[in-house]
């Protein structure tokens, strides 16, 4: 699981962990940035 420097709602970390999977998925070449994101 991720840690997150933030406290966040879970419904917040669920909708960014979704937005996270849609932007890789949608473009290939941002997964390594978001790597960052997820720790």
């Amino acid at each position: 699981m991720a840690r997150y420097w933030v406290k966040l709602p879970q419904s917040q970390v669920d909708r960014l962990c979704v937005s996270i999977g849609e932007l890789t998925k949608n473009h290939p070449a941002a997964a390594d940035r978001t790597i960052g994101i997820r720790g």
